[in-house]
């Protein structure tokens, strides 16, 4: 038994993934303090190259406003679970990817927010590559522009 805790010790503390743990939660810090302090502005630079070619500008504002216009701004950030890995694929997320899930306080109810992201050698610092959005005030926009569309 001891021999496990010992080898899976040293897997996770030989690999950097205590590096990494570290890197994404001052990655994390930084961004939530930054949209508590200034909202959505200048936030584009926490997000990867990939991030911003799956998403078009305009989509991506359209997403921004939603959830401000659903919640408000955010006040606090509180991190409720998180992931971190290290991969060798071949494809542009090969490298070390971190998951979390926060629940942020805004104006109006909490949001759970899972963001993924990404370190390799395109992007040498942690990126975001995902951010989705959850709460009861955004399905409700979104179920009445349904609504609107379906005649319902």
């Amino acid at each position: 038994m001891r021999i496990l805790l010992l080898l899976s010790v040293f897997i996770v503390t030989g690999c950097g993934l205590p590096e990494s743990v570290s890197e994404a939660n001052i990655f994390f810090d930084d961004f939530y303090k930054h949209r508590i302090d200034s909202g959505w502005t200048d936030t584009d630079k926490f997000y990867s190259q990939e991030f911003h070619e799956s998403a078009s500008t305009e989509d991506w504002n359209r997403i921004k406003n939603l959830v401000t216009n659903a919640n408000g701004s955010v006040r606090s950030f509180e991190k409720i679970s998180w992931n971190v890995k290290s991969n060798s694929s071949t494809n542009k997320i090969s490298g070390t990817t971190a998951t979390y899930t926060f629940r942020t306080t805004n104006v109006v109810g909490e949001v759970i927010e899972t963001v993924a992201l990404v370190k390799n050698r395109d992007n040498p610092t942690f990126k975001i590559i995902s951010h989705n959005f959850n709460s009861p005030e955004i399905q409700k926009i979104i179920n009445q522009g349904i609504d609107n569309v379906t005649g319902n």
